[in-house]
C-alpha cells in the first residue's frame, strides 16, 4: 500500500482501489460488500417467521428453492412467535449475498436494504470507525471506511462509517 511508482521521471504514490456495493440497511447502518458477493437483488419477497429467533434475524425468505436468513436490524417483532407459515408481510429491496464457509461451501444471507450504491473505495479511506457502541453486528466488523462522496448523510452532522463485516461470523452468530 502506498508504494511510490515512477512515471515519466516523477514519483507518484500508488493508491489501491476496490469496487464494492454499499448497502444502506433499514436501520440506518451501511455495509460494504465485494461486487463478487452479490447474488441477486430481489423485491417483495414473503417472509417465514422463525420462532424464538433473535430480533435481527427472525425471518427466512424463499429464494431459488432455498430458505435464506433475512438480516433486518429494524424488524418489527410484533409477529406471533408460534407462527411458522409464510406471511403476507413482504420486504422490499433485499440483497442476497453469497460467501464461503470454512469448508468452501457457498452460503447466503439476505439483507433488508433501503438503497444500494456502487462505490469505489480507495485505501486512503479506511480508518478505525469511531463510536462503535450499540452496533448490533459489532463482533462481526472487520474494518470500516468513510465514503468521501456519500450524499445520504446530508441530514447528519457527522458522517457514519461503512462497515466491512465477516459474513461467516455473522451467519454463525
Amino acid at each position: 500500500f502506498g508504494h511510490p511508482t515512477k512515471a515519466r521521471g516523477l514519483i507518484m504514490p500508488t493508491t489501491l482501489t476496490t469496487e464494492c456495493w454499499v448497502l444502506h440497511l433499514s436501520a440506518g447502518y451501511t455495509l460494504a460488500i465485494s461486487i463478487y458477493q452479490v447474488a441477486e437483488l430481489v423485491n417483495n419477497t414473503p417472509r417465514l417467521a422463525i420462532p424464538q429467533a433473535p430480533a435481527h434475524c427472525c425471518y427466512l425468505i424463499p429464494w431459488r428453492n432455498m430458505l435464506i436468513p433475512l438480516i433486518d436490524y429494524q424488524t418489527n417483532r410484533t409477529r406471533s412467535t408460534n407462527s411458522t407459515s409464510l406471511t403476507n408481510q413482504t420486504t422490499d429491496n433485499i440483497m442476497i449475498v453469497k460467501f464461503l464457509d470454512a469448508e468452501n461451501n457457498t452460503l447466503y444471507l439476505a439483507f433488508a436494504v433501503t438503497s444500494i450504491k456502487k462505490y469505489t473505495v480507495s485505501d486512503d479511506e479506511f480508518s478505525a470507525a469511531n463510536n462503535q457502541k450499540g452496533i448490533p453486528f459489532l463482533s462481526s466488523v472487520i474494518s470500516a471506511f468513510y465514503c468521501k462522496d456519500r450524499e445520504e448523510n446530508t441530514n447528519s452532522k457527522r458522517e457514519e462509517p461503512t462497515y466491512i463485516i465477516d459474513m461467516q461470523h455473522l451467519y454463525s452468530a
